[in-house]
């Protein structure tokens, strides 16, 4: 019976723990339209997989946790006590460096990190590339054109 017990309990807090990382559809739509846009527009430049300012990185919400040289960069449910408001806020720090970014999106960032800072499971961020001339050369990119229709022989057929 204690056997029993045991595997139900644990099997409970392995439902519990599963529902706890399943995201709500307004948890997911405040990181894409508030989050994911600020840091791949502003901040993946200098703190990505390529370079890392501050030894710091911003592609996984581990990261944003681990922090870097000034330590965490957010405390989920707290805003207030986040490295990275301060920063955006050009309190302490001054991210981005050359402007400071719009109060609203700011402000989205704060409400991320009130509700818990939720990420999409498995996403880590990519900067947003450059397409080349070699990219526009592609053929399924390339304007329609009219084809030139072909003489037909036989014209019973069609």
């Amino acid at each position: 019976m204690r056997f029993l017990s045991y595997i139900l309990s644990l099997s409970l807090l392995a439902a519990v723990s599963n529902a706890a990382e399943e995201l709500t559809p307004q948890q997911v739509d405040l990181f894409e339209l508030h989050v994911r846009p600020v840091l791949v527009t502003h901040c993946i430049k200098c703190h990505g997989d390529a370079k890392q300012e501050g030894a710091l990185r911003l592609t996984q919400l581990e990261e944003l946790l681990r922090g870097g040289e000034s330590g965490p960069v957010i405390v989920p449910g707290k805003p207030d006590e986040s490295l990275m408001l301060e920063a955006l806020r050009y309190e302490s720090l001054e991210m981005p460096p050359d402007h400071p970014l719009d109060p609203k999106l700011i402000a989205g960032i704060e409400k991320w990190i009130a509700n818990g800072a939720p990420w999409p499971k498995l996403e880590k961020l990519r900067p947003v590339t450059t397409i080349t001339a070699e990219d526009r050369d592609w053929w399924c990119i390339q304007p329609i054109r009219d084809p030139e229709v072909p003489a037909v022989d036989d014209r019973s057929w069609c």
